[in-house]
Order: structure tokens, then sequence, then C-alpha cells
């Protein structure tokens, strides 16, 4: 009997309502239908915008209740909300909840039921690169990897495999740390800005969501960079990375627990009171200072599995993923990249502070509650122009228009309906050598189901200019 069957056995929980047709719960619709449970999938959505593929399940025996009354009679022991759904903002959740049912998403079951190590990563940037580096280092090292969660796969359908052993590696979302309360015992936090102040009350709970990835005693690999907030627990073992102090520094604050850093042009490993000098900072494959800072943070979450030998492997060999700065192509002389994943001002500040060059700024979508304050003179000091697009163009307008700092750039603002328009724009007024950047410092979904689809629209654009 695994983990999970002991843990329906135990519950009673022999149903199983998923909220939410998405990439989450979708494959928990056969994991769970093998397993004998009754599945019902609950979707706002009307019936007919449900995938075929997934009402072909009906015919295994799921239950569908979509549309108006989609929550309607929620009585199942076990539920697992999608983690864009606030739970204490439905009030048939709160009351599923009241009367006995276990309200979770897909990840926080996992972390309940894992039978191999999990290892977990999360951050307001850098999560997806950091968790990926982490798996890479890992397997480099020897270990069969399971990588998922946040990043797009989720984690449960992989539970028979996982019987075999290995190391789970779980990129984990404020969204699913909200009300998970089985933490992993060692995990990360690349670093917290202000973000998802659409979804959370304030920033306060944010970083309390953030922080809930720390388990009491357990391991933790925090930044020294921009120190956390108070208010969470300190016991346990702390690691720290840094881009910015110095070595010196660093020892002197921290030097009783394991570092990660760059001295003399290498990476570093500070452990048991001995450094290491793992590999040249030139032969990291990826060259943005975002991306060391999440190499450093991967390095001290792989300890104790990992092998320097590893380590330098997965470096050398790494790759950026999909929607991260992604060169898209190179036409008449004009570089265009796609930095999609870049849904908050401080990820546009990161992306375009590592760019040696100001290029062409495509930007706009969904506004998330973030304050613009850092945007007006970044923008006059990193960009040559900015084209806005989206939901809260206007406002991203007034906020550069209000700054003094701006105005005086000289940095000129086209405001367009669409992104295809926004592409067009920019290629016309783009010159041999420039450069045109999507970095939308907001999130997408004003327009799409996600930022890869926001992502691969661009790319769409960019690719027709050469017809």
């Amino acid at each position: 009997m695994t983990d999970l069957d002991s843990f329906v056995e135990n519950k009673g929980c022999h149903s199983v309502a998923l909220l939410g047709c998405g990439v989450s719960n979708t494959p928990l619709i056969p994991f769970f239908l093998s397993r004998g449970l009754s599945v019902t999938l609950r979707d706002a959505s009307p019936l007919f915008s449900i995938p075929e593929s997934v009402r072909a399940y009906t015919s295994r025996g799921l239950i569908i209740k979509a549309g108006e009354g989609w929550l309607q009679d929620l009585k199942e022991p076990l539920i697992l909300r999608s983690p864009g759904m606030r739970p204490d903002r439905f009030p048939a959740l709160i009351e599923a909840k009241r009367n006995g049912s276990i309200v979770t998403t897909e990840l926080g079951l996992f972390l309940a039921v894992s039978p191999v190590r999990v290892l977990g990563v999360t951050g307001s940037d850098g999560k997806s690169t950091t968790a990926s580096l982490l798996a890479a280092i890992l397997r480099e090292s020897g270990y069969r990897v399971f990588l998922g969660g946040n990043i797009g796969t989720p984690l449960l359908p992989q539970l028979d495999d996982m019987r075999a052993g290995g190391i789970a590696v779980a990129e984990i979302s404020s969204f699913q740390l909200y009300d998970t309360p089985s933490p992993p015992a060692a995990a990360a936090i690349t670093g917290i800005t202000e973000n998802h102040l659409d979804w959370h009350a304030d920033l306060t709970e944010y970083v309390s969501a953030k922080t809930n990835i720390l388990a009491p005693n357990g391991y933790r690999v925090l930044p020294a960079d921009r120190p956390l907030p108070d208010g969470f627990s300190k016991d346990g073992i702390t690691a720290h990375f840094s881009t910015e102090q110095n070595k010196d520094a660093l020892l002197s604050r921290y030097g009783s627990s394991p570092l990660a850093y760059i001295d003399g042009g290498y990476i570093c490993l500070f452990e048991n009171g001995v450094e290491k000098r793992l590999l040249p900072v030139s032969e990291f494959a990826l060259p943005a200072d975002y991306d060391r800072k999440n190499l450093l943070a991967a390095i001290l979450l792989s300890r104790p599995y990992s092998t320097e030998d590893g380590i330098c492997r997965a470096a050398k060999n790494a790759k950026a993923l999909p929607h991260r700065m992604e060169k898209v192509a190179v036409i008449n002389g004009v570089s265009y990249y796609d930095s999609s994943i870049d849904s908050s001002p401080a990820r546009t500040a990161a992306s375009l502070s590592a760019l040696p060059f100001s290029p062409i700024v495509i930007m706009g979508g969904k506004n998330k509650g973030l304050s613009y304050e850092i945007l007006p003179a970044l923008l006059a000091s990193r960009a040559r122009t900015v084209i806005l697009t989206g939901e809260n163009a206007p406002a991203l307008q007034s906020a550069l228009e209000k700054s003094p700092v701006f105005r005086k750039s000289g940095v000129t603002v086209f405001w367009e309906s669409d992104m295809h328009a926004a592409v067009f724009r920019a290629a016309s007024i783009a010159k041999d050598g420039d450069s045109i950047v999507l970095s939308p410092a907001a999130a997408s979904f004003d327009r799409y189901k996600n930022f890869a689809a926001r992502g691969e629209d661009f790319k769409e654009a960019v690719l027709s200019l050469k017809k």
C-alpha cells in the first residue's frame, strides 16, 4: 500500500473533487480513476468548453459539474483546488472545510504523501530556473529526479514511479503555499519582492505564504543580498547565497553556515569551514547575474546529495528556459527577445539591468496590484523606446508621464492595441543593430491564459515579419 492509499484509507477520502480543469488537475483524472476513487471535475466554464479529451473520461466514471452551479453540493471528502482559487473567497469551500473536507492543491497533497525526499523552491523570481538547475545537478550527481509543481508538471501522478526511490524537486508558488500544511524538509527562497497583490490581501500575507515553505528545524537556503523580513522560524540549518557581497563580508556574518558566492571570477562553495572553487563564472552557460544567483541557490539546496563534478557539468550544460530573455530571431539586423515571464516591475528591472544594450521594450498586461514606482527611472536609463499594450497601458503611461526623470530622458512612448500591432510598431522604428524585448512587467491574464501563451503570441508576431 502506497502512502497515498494509506492517506485515502485513514482519511476516508474515497471520492475527490477537482476544482478547475487546468494543468494541475487534468492529469489527476486518470490517476485517481485508476485507483478506484470516485472523481468529480468541477469547473466554472460551461460544459462545451471542457476539452473533449477530458469529457471522454465520463465513460470511466468521471462526473462533470460545469457552468452555473459548479460548486453546488460540494461534499467530497477530498477537494483539490486549482492553485489560482483562493479558498477563503468561495463560501462553498469554506462550508466544505467546516464539514470536515480536506481542501488543498495537487502539490499540497503530494507533499503530504510523497514517498521520496522533496526539495522545494519558491521566490518572487527565478523559481523555475533554480528548480531546473537543481534537478540537473542532482541528475548529473547520479540521482533519479522528479521535477514538477508550479513549473507545469504535477508530481502526484508520478507517485508510482517514485516507489523505486529518487528525489523530487518541487517549484512551489505562493498560491500553493497559502494552505500547504506539509512543507518540504529542505527548501530555497530565491528572494521576495512585491508580487501577486491582486490575490494576496497584502504584502505581509504574501511574504507569510512564501515563508510557509520553510519547515521547522529544516534545511533552508536564503538570499544574503536581500534578507527576508522577520516572522519565520530561524531554527534548523540556514545556508546563504550572494552575488553582491564579497567573501569577507559573507564570512563575517554567516561564516558558521554553508555559503555560495562569486570570488575572483569563480563560483564558490563554502562549507564545513572550507572554500571550494567549483568552476569559473565564464563557464556557466547562462550569463545574467540573476541566473548566477539561481545557480548559487541550487548548489546549496543540492547539498548533501550533489557531487562537485555534477554541479560543474550541470552549470556548463545549462539551457535557458523558454520565455526568459529567449532570443527568438534576428530579422533585418534587429534582435528579438521574449521575456514574457517578466510579470512584475521587479522582474522587468532584473531583466533590463542584465542587458548590455538599451532595447525597444514592449510592456503591459494585467496589473497584479503592484506599484510601478521603479519603472520610470528604469526605463529612462535602460530603454530606447517603450511600446505599451494591454489592460494596464493607461496606468503605465500615466506613471511614466508623471515622472520628471522619465520626461527628461527623451524616451518615446507608443501605445498599441495588441501584441502584433506592438511588434509591428517596434519593427518599424528599429534600426540595424537594435534589439526589441518583450518584458511586460504585468500578468498575462487580460488576454492570455498564461505567460507562455503571451510569449508564443509574441514569437508568432515576430516570425510573421519574415513573411
